[in-house]
């Protein structure tokens, strides 16, 4: 089954939920907080914050008719090796879900496809 799954979220959105008490772990998976709280620039920390947000809101769009459910947090999508994105559950699970995000000043935008 393949299905694609697409999000775009303006950035300084999210500049309360990384001023707040750690709003940001309600999107963001262990691994994900880790790398999110090690980020220094706040201009930085917000565009990671929205890519992520968006890839998991476009994975959620690609699921939709998968049968499966997950969280914010139970979905991790993390750089490999080389940098190209890799998306990971909390769960075993068989999906195989493609995503990639980008950034502009102001947006960022992820896409996903169900493999």
């Amino acid at each position: 089954m393949n299905n694609l799954g697409v999000d775009i979220v303006r950035i300084s959105r999210f500049e309360n939920m990384i001023s707040e008490s750690k709003k940001y772990q309600k999107i963001l998976s262990a691994r994900e907080t880790e790398i999110f709280e090690n980020l220094t620039k706040p201009d930085r920390r917000m565009e990671f914050l929205a890519g992520r947000f968006a890839a998991k809101e476009a994975i959620f769009k690609a699921l939709s008719k998968s049968g499966e459910s997950f969280t914010f947090p139970e979905i991790s999508v993390l750089g490999d090796a080389t940098g190209a994105l890799e998306v990971t559950f909390a769960r075993e699970t068989q999906l195989r879900v493609l995503v990639s995000i980008s950034h502009s000043e102001e947006n960022a935008v992820a896409v996903a496809v169900l493999n």
